[in-house]
């Protein structure tokens, strides 16, 4: 497959060490670790249990319903009169937005009920063995964005426990590395594409120093590289932005080194179980948060510039301050009368 530039890198370097440079303690129920080894200035003074950010994954078992996302509203605010049927409006200074900048603002736009069917879960992971599933998942090596930090598989950054997959990032001193990682990847061993719904139910404890992320790349990269061949982004948000998170694709047309992405926030209490919903269809992708829609993708045109997204794609689980409940993956059809 091939991969992103440099020239994204390097502007996803730039967003991580803001990243580092607010990064503040997570209490996990991990016992004490020995003192970090980082230079003066790169972990918070006071921390108590140095250099632990916590990703689980644990199972719950829920079965996905036909048509369960997308329930309309019937009755709207009467401030969305005045926006038009679009964006959000504040039932305080009735005011519209294009953005829901605020928690208390409300939807304007419905999004009626796609008419689809869920077939058979193709796979699912509940992490209820003693190890990580290795026929699934694998776990990068080498330097991640930033530089700081390096992608290790060892057991301290990422493991199965209690019925859960914790993936750890931890402040110590690796030579020219300060931070340790883990990320893993379904890269050459699942993929999909259209035709799927990707269910992860997760939390994202609340504190900086966190960047929790569940996204896709190509398999192939059968357009060309990093973004002609594609990237969906199913959720992702920060510890500087907790309340808030985004669903994003990336395209040769609509990409962040362009500042043309295309993408919408959705603010919520991440701290709380949410369940984060992909819908892939052909020629469309659509995007919720316990069943509400707040994001969908569908350009007018399909050429593989605005839409490159027929072929497989592979999961990624991006180190951070991240609890799953568990990943599946349902079939997913056309409704037809």
């Amino acid at each position: 497959m091939l991969w992103p530039t440099h020239q994204y890198e390097r502007w996803i370097h730039h967003c991580l060490l803001l990243w580092f440079c607010f990064a503040g303690i997570v209490r996990t129920s991990q016992p004490p670790q020995p003192s970090s080894q980082c230079t003066a200035g790169d972990c918070p003074k006071g921390r108590k249990d140095p250099g632990v950010l916590l990703m689980q994954l644990k199972p719950k078992l829920h079965r996905a319903e036909s048509n369960k996302t997308d329930q309309a509203e019937d009755t709207k605010p009467s401030c969305c009169s005045r926006c038009g049927g679009r964006g959000w409006c504040s039932p305080v200074s009735r005011n519209c937005h294009q953005l829901q900048k605020k928690l208390y603002y409300e939807p304007c736009e419905s999004h009626p009920p796609d008419a689809v069917t869920v077939g058979a879960l193709d796979w699912s992971d509940e992490f209820d063995g003693a190890a990580i599933d290795t026929s699934s998942w694998a776990l990068l090596e080498g330097e991640g964005p930033p530089s700081l930090q390096r992608y290790t598989s060892r057991r301290d950054n990422a493991f199965v426990e209690n019925g859960t997959l914790k993936i750890v990032a931890k402040c110590e001193d690796l030579g020219s590395w300060k931070y340790s990682s883990a990320r893993l990847t379904t890269n050459k061993l699942r993929e999909w594409g259209p035709g799927h719904r990707i269910e992860v139910r997760a939390r994202a404890p609340a504190g900086r120093g966190s960047w929790p992320a569940v996204w896709m790349l190509p398999s192939q990269g059968v357009h060309g590289s990093w973004p002609n061949s594609g990237e969906i982004d199913i959720m992702e948000t920060t510890g500087c932005a907790s309340s808030k998170v985004q669903a994003a694709v990336q395209t040769g047309a609509f990409n962040a080194a362009g500042k043309s992405q295309k993408g919408n926030h959705f603010y919520t209490t991440t701290s709380a179980w949410h369940l984060y919903t992909l819908d892939w269809l052909p020629g469309r992708l659509k995007w919720y948060v316990d069943g509400v829609s707040y994001f969908a993708f569908a350009p007018d045109v399909q050429n593989t510039a605005e839409w490159p997204f027929n072929e497989k794609f592979f999961l990624n689980l991006h180190v951070a301050v991240l609890e799953i409940d568990y990943v599946r993956v349902y079939e997913l059809h056309e409704a037809h009368a």
